[in-house]
């Protein structure tokens, strides 16, 4: 891959992700070296298998991502986790309904949010 777009992809994950330049790189990373070991319907299954493992091991990038995802994306998420927590709710069914987002999804920003720093 052309450094310009390398760069390019970088800057833009970036700004989406609210992440550092290192990780937004690492990220990029990543997902180009699993958009080119799979078929595209395989790869973005295992790009989040990649970065959950990464997220669960505790590893700075991936939390650093999370933490980014849930900001600029679900800045709502946290209070929602823990509402739906204390009232013994489901947090991933409450995503859902607050967000309108498929089980899959609502189960990664369980995980996300579950990884969190305190």
């Amino acid at each position: 891959m052309d450094n310009d777009v390398f760069a390019e992809l970088a800057s833009d994950f970036q700004a989406e992700s609210g992440v550092s330049r290192s990780t937004a790189e690492h990220m990029v990373g990543i997902f180009v070296n699993t958009a080119s070991a799979y078929p595209q319907e395989q790869a973005q299954a295992e790009f989040t298998k990649t970065v959950t493992a990464a997220l669960e091991a505790g590893e700075g990038w991936a939390r650093e991502y999370a933490a980014g995802v849930v900001r600029t994306k679900y800045p709502m998420a946290p209070a929602i986790h823990a509402e739906a927590t204390a009232r013994g709710v489901d947090p991933v069914a409450a995503f859902r309904v607050a967000f309108g987002i498929p089980a899959d999804a609502a189960a990664e920003l369980a995980r996300y949010i579950a990884n969190l720093p305190r």
